[in-house]
């Protein structure tokens, strides 16, 4: 587009944090309302931006917890963790993801494979639940799962709803 400068990690999370911000300071969403949901690499900006800001809940789809992890699965033959520069990790922030996490893998994903999603959920701290799709590849989650899919990320914002109500 018309932006100025160069696009970065940091960049992208100050974007995002930005659009939180201007959804409860300009909009006047109520923190207790919102569930930052983030597919692949954006459910790594997603889990930073709750990390950081307070969130009702956290919906991650076929996403990693670190990028290095992700580069050697792609490229093995290369020392990704030297030549790779954006770090794109959710180390630093694990342990502030403390509200009700579900996330969500295809079983067939040819992108973020399950076993980096599955290493994620071990990861998480509670509450957080794992939503399997076993026939999803990285991009048709909710065609593959279908209405089960839906219904399960209703239930999940309809039970972070009813908790924040009750408190």
């Amino acid at each position: 587009g018309l932006s100025d400068g160069r696009a970065s990690e940091a960049g992208i999370y100050q974007d995002a944090l930005r659009a939180y911000d201007f959804l409860v300071q300009e909009l006047g969403v109520p923190a207790t309302r919102i569930v930052i949901q983030g597919h692949s690499l954006g459910g790594v900006v997603a889990a930073v931006v709750a990390a950081q800001r307070p969130v009702a809940g956290l919906i991650l789809e076929a996403t990693f917890a670190r990028a290095d992890d992700l580069a050697r699965r792609h490229f093995f033959w290369l020392p990704t963790r030297w030549l790779w520069r954006h770090k794109f990790s959710l180390d630093p922030y694990l342990n502030s993801l403390k509200m009700p996490k579900l996330v969500v893998h295809g079983g067939r994903d040819g992108i973020v494979p399950l076993t980096l999603g599955q290493r994620l959920f071990a990861a998480l701290p509670e509450p957080k639940e794992f939503f399997l799709i076993p026939e999803a590849d990285h991009d048709d989650l909710d065609s593959s799962g279908g209405e089960e899919y839906y219904r399960r990320l209703q239930e999940f914002c309809r039970q972070v709803a009813e908790k924040n109500l009750a408190n």
